[in-house]
C-alpha cells in the first residue's frame, strides 16, 4: 500500500497503523523532540522485523505455491484458492517438522542399538543421519 494522503486518511478512519515516513520535510532534532524521534525510529525498524518473515512467506508463496498464478473471476472461488494455497503452505511445514522429529528418532534409535550391541554406525541404513562421518552414497 502507499503512504499517500488518500491511504493515510483511509487507514486512520479503521484505525490501521501504518509504517512509513511522515509526508513532508524531516523533523529537525532538537532536545525536546530526541525522544519521541528515537522512538519513532525504533517503532519504524521492529515493523520492519516483523514484515521481513511474512514478505518472505508471501514471496515463497507466489514462487512455490502457485499464488502467482490465480485467474479465478469469481471472490468466492479466488478466495478458496488462495485458501487452499495456505493450508498446502502449512501441511508442508509440519510435514518437514514431523521428517526432522523422525529422523532424530531414528538416529537416536540407530546410537542406542550400536551401544548397547557394539556394532558398526548405521550409516548403510540411515544414511540422512550423518553427525560424526561424512559417507557419499
Amino acid at each position: 500500500i502507499y503512504v499517500n494522503h488518500p491511504n493515510r486518511a483511509y487507514c486512520k478512519e479503521r484505525g490501521i497503523r501504518l509504517s512509513g515516513p511522515p509526508l513532508g520535510r524531516p523533523k529537525k532534532e532538537t532536545e525536546t523532540n530526541r525522544e519521541e524521534l528515537k522512538a519513532f525510529k525504533f517503532q519504524y525498524c521492529q515493523n520492519g522485523i516483523v514484515r521481513i518473515p511474512v514478505e518472505g512467506e508471501l514471496g515463497q508463496g507466489k514462487r512455490r505455491f502457485g499464488l502467482g498464478l490465480v485467474m479465478t473471476k469469481l471472490v468466492a472461488t479466488t478466495k478458496t484458492a488462495i485458501s487452499i494455497s495456505f493450508i498446502v503452505m502449512n501441511l508442508e511445514r509440519w510435514l518437514k517438522l514431523l521428517f526432522c522429529c523422525l529422523v532424530c528418532i531414528l538416529n537416536d534409535l540407530a546410537h542406542m542399538v550400536r551401544h548397547l550391541f557394539h556394532v558398526e554406525p548405521l550409516y548403510y541404513f540411515f544414511p540422512i543421519c550423518l553427525t560424526q562421518k561424512t559417507v557419499r552414497i
